[in-house]
């Protein structure tokens, strides 16, 4: 069974014009102990566990396998030219991996960095409800608790990050190693909300921007984790649904 609401479109590369596009790939870290805990791990720098090891790996082997098709199939076929990470170990650990596959430079970038939480970062929905009522509270509802970092400010850090890869990287393929709440501010930046499900760790979400055309960037999936498969996965691991991981 799938362990994600996805978003499927047509591939990029399958696209006509492919190649006049700049494309990223979003890639969650793989899983810690936080994660399968259910804490709020926001900033926090937890390192993966055994499992999540074994998904950087499972993700790095099929990004490495699918270029590898494309790039003997197709006249469009590119390399992958850097993987961004955020300046979490979680994140780091993941990129590496996924950097040694494909050959590709890491970029550490703290505009990809988790959402600070402020005073309930560390704790377990229940500790926080208990111990921090009113940010708890404030948390939920999405109006953000005392020392936690401003959402407006977090999507700015990260139209900036877009924004850079688009000067730097226009008309190429780029992997960004990020975090659960990260992913929830991009769809809610080219959507206007956040994404309407889980978005599991090493879950990939691809978008793409025409190159010299203006426009947006456009959805071309959206936490789509077909290269794990059953106990590769913890369903019940915490983040990816407005929470942050």
């Amino acid at each position: 069974m799938s362990p994600r609401i996805a978003i499927v479109t047509r591939p990029a590369m399958a696209r006509e014009g492919a190649t006049g596009l700049t494309e990223v790939l979003l890639i969650r870290h793989g899983e810690t102990a936080w994660n399968t805990e259910g804490r709020l791990q926001g900033v926090i720098d937890i390192p993966l566990n055994d499992r999540g090891k074994s998904q950087a790996a499972r993700v790095a082997a099929y990004l490495a396998e699918r270029e590898g098709r494309e790039i003997g199939e197709t006249t469009s076929g590119r390399r992958t030219e850097a993987v961004f990470t955020s300046d979490l170990q979680r994140a780091g650990a993941t990129a590496q991996e996924i950097s040694r596959r494909l050959s590709a430079k890491v970029v550490t970038r703290k505009e990809f960095r988790e959402k600070c939480l402020g005073v309930i970062e560390g704790m377990t929905l229940e500790e926080a409800r208990v111990k921090e009522p009113e940010a708890y509270e404030k948390w939920r509802r999405g109006k953000g608790c005392p020392g936690a970092e401003d959402k407006g400010a977090v999507m700015d850090r990260v139209r900036s990050g877009l924004a850079d890869i688009e000067r730097n990287f226009s008309g190429k393929r780029v992997v960004v190693v990020t975090h659960g709440g990260i992913l929830n501010i991009v769809h809610r930046i080219l959507t206007g909300e956040k994404f309407p499900g889980k978005i599991p760790n090493t879950s990939i979400s691809t978008i793409t921007k025409s190159v010299g055309k203006g426009g947006d960037w456009r959805i071309e999936s959206y936490a789509v984790c077909d290269h794990l498969g059953e106990g590769e996965f913890d369903n019940k691991a915490f983040g990816g649904v407005g929470e942050t991981g």
